[in-house]
């Protein structure tokens, strides 16, 4: 009986497994404790292998899974071989210029020189005193042409001059000097016959020769007080003689002399003459500098009619206290000059004050 139950169970499981297809979820362990499940699981030679919902199985895999952790890190590598050579860098600019060093050390004093011979040093001395070439030659014996310290007539102040202590016999003026002997070195000359020269100043420096003569009193002057006309009196001394002066004129072709009256309520020709100026020969003259009309009473405003009160020729005539006014201009009469003396007045009142300059001789041509 048990035999026979074996063997209908036997022949049942082997009809079972040729006709029967299994279908159910197997679970495969993973690492971590998950399980993925596999859906379907076809048994036996006899699988259904058309079926429909097989094949859509096959060919739709399921979703990735889950990233693994990170791996340790890999060994170090060995080193690459050594790049090429890069191209040299352009140069910088320069830096900013660094701290000012420290002052260095005093030097040694230097030797002592040797005193010079007393004589000499003297002599030196006194030569720089000297007002003029002639004084150089007449009185330390100099002879050689050169530049020499000379000191001005009247301020005293020391200055540069070329003396030619050459003898120009005959000549005049400085503009025969240059045609004669081409000479242009601006500088003292001695000129007229060469047993009386006279000694002159030399202007080259334009394109006209000029020979200047001058006198003591060529800077401005400020004048004392007074108040009546003509109480104030200027007569400059010329460094040549009267007659040496008017040879020179007669053989210029023009001359002239600057003149100018500064003033603060002084006046010159109103109500008056308050002011006039000399001639050589001893004459009143009683135009100012700059009127070329030479008439009487008149300053060089008064010929362009540009006065600072047109009732008047000049501006001093004004007679403003509190503004210092001026009249100035060039005299230029051959027959007249040189100025031989220069009057002033009305500068005795309180706030009147007065100024004359009167300029070197100067003959062109």
């Amino acid at each position: 009986m048990e035999k026979s139950m074996v063997i209908i169970l036997l022949i049942i499981c082997h009809i079972a497994i040729t006709t029967v297809v299994a279908q159910h979820s197997v679970p495969f362990p993973s690492k971590g404790g998950d399980s993925c499940n596999v859906v379907q699981v076809n048994c036996g030679s006899a699988a259904p292998v058309n079926d429909k919902s097989a094949s859509q199985h096959l060919r739709h895999p399921g979703p990735p899974g889950k990233r693994g952790p990170k791996g340790d890190l890999g060994p170090i590598g060995r080193a690459g071989p050594q790049g090429i050579k890069g191209a040299k860098g352009i140069i910088g600019g320069v830096g900013p210029a660094g701290d000012k060093g420290s002052q260095g050390s005093k030097g040694q004093q230097g030797i002592k020189g040797v005193k010079g011979d007393a004589p000499d040093y003297m002599r030196i001395q006194n030569m720089m005193s000297a007002t003029s070439c002639k004084d150089l030659n007449e009185t330390y014996g100099v002879s050689t042409s050169g530049y020499y310290p000379l000191r001005t007539i009247g301020t005293g102040v020391l200055v540069s001059v070329y003396c030619d202590f050459r003898v120009y016999d005959g000549i005049h003026t400085c503009h025969q000097l240059k045609e004669r002997n081409g000479i242009t070195t601006s500088g003292n000359y001695f000129l007229g016959p060469a047993n009386n020269q006279y000694e002159v100043h030399c202007d080259f420096s334009g394109s006209d020769a000029i020979t200047e003569i001058r006198h003591d009193s060529m800077g401005e002057v400020l004048m004392p007080k007074c108040e009546d006309r003509g109480c104030y009196s200027k007569i400059p001394r010329y460094t040549i003689s009267l007659i040496d002066t008017i040879k020179i004129i007669e053989n210029s072709r023009e001359c002239r002399q600057y003149i100018q009256a500064r003033c603060e309520g002084m006046m010159i020709f109103r109500d008056g003459p308050y002011a006039w100026w000399v001639s050589r020969d001893g004459e009143k003259m009683l135009y100012w500098g700059g009127a070329t009309s030479r008439r009487n009473s008149y300053c060089a405003c008064g010929e362009t009619g540009q006065c600072a009160d047109n009732n008047y020729k000049c501006n001093c005539d004004k007679n403003d206290v509190g503004t210092i006014r001026a009249d100035e201009g060039f005299l230029t009469d051959k027959t007249k000059l040189p100025v031989k003396e220069i009057r002033f007045g009305d500068m005795g009142g309180s706030g009147e004050n007065g100024w004359h300059t009167l300029g070197k001789l100067e003959c062109l041509g």
